[in-house]
C-alpha cells in the first residue's frame, strides 16, 4: 500500500529524516537508500509517495520513495506552512 506525505526533516551528516504522513499520525522514519537513484538528494518539504515496512528493530520505514509535484498532493499538506527541520552539515 502506497502513502503520501512530506520530508519533515532531514540529517545530510547522517542520511536519514522523516516523513509526515499526509493523513497524519506518526513521522517515519526515511534512509537516504530509499529515495530515487535520480541524482537529486533530499529536499525540505518535498512531496513524497511511500511504502512503509517494519524494520528489524520494530520501527516503521519508508521505502520505495517516489517524488511528487505539489499538484498531486493532497490540500491538505499543499497548504501547510512548510516546518522542515533540516540539519545542515557545518
Amino acid at each position: 500500500m502506497r502513502f503520501e506525505g512530506v520530508l519533515s526533516a532531514w540529517n545530510h551528516d547522517a542520511g536519514y529524516g522523516a516523513i509526515r504522513p499526509s493523513g497524519g499520525g506518526e513521522e517515519v522514519f526515511v534512509a537516504l537508500a530509499a529515495f530515487p537513484t535520480d541524482g537529486e538528494g533530499p529536499r525540505p518539504d518535498e512531496p513524497l509517495s511511500f511504502e512503509i515496512v517494519t524494520a528489524r528493530d520494530g520501527r516503521k520505514q519508508a521505502v520505495n520513495l517516489k517524488r511528487l509535484s505539489r499538484t498531486h498532493l493532497s490540500p491538505a499538506l499543499r497548504e501547510a506552512n512548510g516546518g522542515a527541520r533540516i540539519r545542515a552539515r557545518q
